[in-house]
């Protein structure tokens, strides 16, 4: 018997085995959390944007390990696209 949209709805929401499987698949992250590991995959998604010279002036940018005022937009806009911890 196939399920229809409510029925799969319903088991997504309230089947406890599907609620931990996706907390710990896509773990809730705080937007400063993912700033801090931009430099470790800095290269692999520039996809080819920036010389040798420039990556390494970017990860040095993270060097003190606190987010500068410059790095404020950048923080906003992860937390935009990954949104609030409930």
């Amino acid at each position: 018997m196939e399920k229809g949209k409510e029925d799969f709805v319903e088991i997504i929401t309230t089947d406890d085995r599907f609620v931990d499987f996706v907390e710990q698949w896509w773990p809730p992250v705080e937007p400063i959390q993912v700033w801090r590991t931009l430099p470790d995959v800095l290269e692999q998604l520039s996809n080819n944007a920036f010389n040798a010279r420039e990556l390494a002036a970017l990860k040095a940018s993270w060097e003190l390990g606190e987010p500068s005022i410059q790095d404020v937009p950048l923080i906003d806009e992860l937390r935009y696209v990954i949104g609030e911890l409930a």
